[in-house]
């Protein structure tokens, strides 16, 4: 069974907004915190920020409000702002935009006629913008029962299914032909649905992941519903059944607007269990290159490769053995750190299909994992002192890392902090481990030899794991916002991440420039632009394409991204070493 995905998933912009800014409220413990109504309608998200300390607001006169991101009518956010109580809103900046265009139109004397449905929080907040002047009408029917007017003007609920705008709004202009029709569903609801039927043309059957009080989710369903494909309109795992899939050769999925990632990873890893099991022999393949990267062996051959181009940088020929250790040391550390992280809530959230392969392999990958250290270990016993301390030193990090509380700092120099140092720490260690690369000397000394060439290599290798670091966190962003933890997707959003990366590329691209040119870098460096600055350029390209384009999405294809992002350092090994041949 195949599985298509829509290129638009996770929460729309308003949704994202109202969720980042309760985490971050909930996330500062400064006191308590209230959501006036509902936030969003999604029952899994909602019962997760319950667990983080959010409460429904009572009228309570203390801690801070947030209101909800369907808005609230004027004269509810007047008493919200009287009492001794800090309001944030979360009101979706789209829905701000109808409840002015309201507020004008009624102020200009019209029959404000607002389709929708009456009960929807987001229609009684735009009711209250109206006031005498509101009307609801949930179908074209309903046109005919409305009080008579001089000037009329329709909106619609933001949520609402865009294939029936044409029928309300020709019931309006029937009756009144000089009716000023503004169609108000939101741009991200109508890109949503226009994806639900292209999908249809390519699948047998539909699923569509979200709540199930959602407005936006039963719009999808229905127009699901209206192409005669099977759709299953589902809200957590309990809902899929393995006998609707039986005989499914191909499924497409899509979300609603307030469905999370963490969310659709849960249902697409389910979906992905079904399609392995449905697997014949000619797919061998692909389950092996999954295993190659959930068991982080691409990630090893990517970080030993870098290890190699490094030592070719400097002018030196690695033997067999300083790729070898390279390999087995970061093999065993990758998967030491995910055997510790796998009962971890994050990742379970984040990544459900990485910690289901370690649950079906647990104790072939501890195995493996221990065999891997003692390789690695036994490696650096016949070659330095420095592959001795680099290989004890990384377990060290790793368990100081696992249980020691982390510093309370200002967030952003956290974010910041985290990929810098991990990058400086590989870079002195391969630098260090490749100086020189054979010798059975235990005596304990740093290079000796630290010249451009060195210096240059250091910053390779250090803004190769800089950028790795960076992108693998986009992995889990929505993880990272659960759990308040500070990193610089986070905390400085998609727009400033992708200035901030870009300038970086330009200035590695530049650096790699310039070392050649002056003669502290060899010729490499220059296919090494191609390999580093401009492979991570179209990476993000790929990663911040605008909605409608977006061919992946990181957090829903964890593990395609993560062989992305490795993929980048084994280019980098295979230049260095076609470059040394030639």
């Amino acid at each position: 069974m195949k599985i298509k995905l829509a290129r638009t998933l996770g929460y729309c912009p308003g949704v994202r907004r109202a969720m980042d800014m309760t985490f971050g409220l909930l996330a500062q413990r400064s006191g308590e915190v209230y959501s006036h109504g509902i936030l969003i309608h999604n029952q899994p998200s909602m019962e997760l920020l319950f667990q983080k300390g959010l409460r429904l607001w009572q009228g309570e006169n203390k801690g801070t409000v947030i209101v909800r991101a369907h808005g609230l009518p004027p004269d509810e956010l007047a008493v919200l702002y009287a009492l001794d109580v800090t309001v944030s809103d979360a009101t979706c900046p789209w829905v701000h935009l109808v409840q002015r265009l309201v507020a004008e139109q009624a102020a200009l004397k019209k029959m404000v006629i607002i389709w929708g449905q009456a009960n929807h929080p987001e229609v009684i907040g735009l009711m209250g913008y109206a006031g005498t002047a509101g009307r609801v009408v949930a179908t074209a029917e309903e046109v005919a029962d409305l009080p008579t007017a001089e000037e009329v003007v329709l909106l619609s609920q933001t949520t609402q299914n865009l294939a029936k705008w044409p029928e309300i709004s020709a019931a309006v202009r029937d009756r009144w032909p000089n009716a000023l029709l503004k169609n108000t569903i939101c741009e991200a609801i109508k890109l949503r649905q226009k994806e639900v039927l292209r999908l249809a043309k390519e699948a047998d059957a539909l699923v569509i992941i979200g709540g199930k009080t959602s407005g936006n989710t039963a719009s999808l369903a229905y127009v699901g519903h209206r192409t005669g494909l099977i759709t299953h309109l589902v809200e957590t795992i309990a809902d899929l059944s393995p006998d609707d899939f039986k005989e499914v050769k191909t499924v497409a999925v899509a979300a609603g607007a307030s469905t999370s990632s963490w969310q659709i990873a849960q249902i697409l890893q389910t979906l992905r269990t079904l399609a392995r099991s449905q697997e014949k022999l000619s797919d061998f393949w692909s389950r092996f290159l999954r295993a190659l990267i959930l068991s982080s062996v691409i990630a090893a051959l990517g970080l030993a490769s870098l290890a190699v181009c490094a030592s070719l940088l400097m002018g030196l020929k690695p033997p067999l053995l300083f790729f070898s250790f390279f390999f087995f040391q970061i093999l065993a550390l990758y998967l030491g750190r995910d055997i510790f992280q796998s009962r971890n809530q994050a990742l379970r959230l984040a990544d459900p299909d990485r910690i289901a392969f370690f649950a079906k392999y647990h104790n072939y990958l501890v195995l493996f994992t221990l065999t891997s250290a003692f390789t690695a270990l036994a490696v650096a016993l016949m070659t330095s002192l420095a592959l001795i301390i680099i290989s004890l030193g990384g377990w060290l990090i790793l368990t100081v890392h696992q249980f020691t509380p982390r510093p309370k700092q200002p967030a952003l120099s956290r974010a910041l902090a985290k990929p810098g140092l991990l990058a400086l720490s590989w870079a002195l260690a391969i630098i260090w481990a490749a100086q020189p690369p054979t010798t059975t000397s235990y005596s304990f000394s740093f290079p000796s030899n630290l010249n451009s060439a060195t210096l240059g290599a250091s910053g390779v290798v250090w803004a190769q794991i800089f950028i790795l670091a960076i992108l693998t966190e986009v992995l889990g962003v929505q993880g990272d916002r659960i759990f308040g933890r500070p990193t610089l997707s986070t905390i400085l959003g998609e727009v400033t991440l992708k200035r901030f990366l870009n300038t970086f590329l330009a200035i590695w691209a530049g650096g790699l420039t310039i070392g050649w040119a002056l003669g502290a870098l060899p010729s490499l460096a220059l296919g090494l632009i191609f390999n580093g600055p401009l492979y991570n350029y179209f990476l993000l390209k790929l990663i911040f394409s605008k909605p409608e384009r977006r061919k992946l999405n990181p957090t829903l294809d964890g593990f395609l991204f993560e062989a992305l992002i490795f993929s980048q350092l084994l280019l980098t090994g295979l230049t260095a070493l076609l470059w040394a041949q030639y």
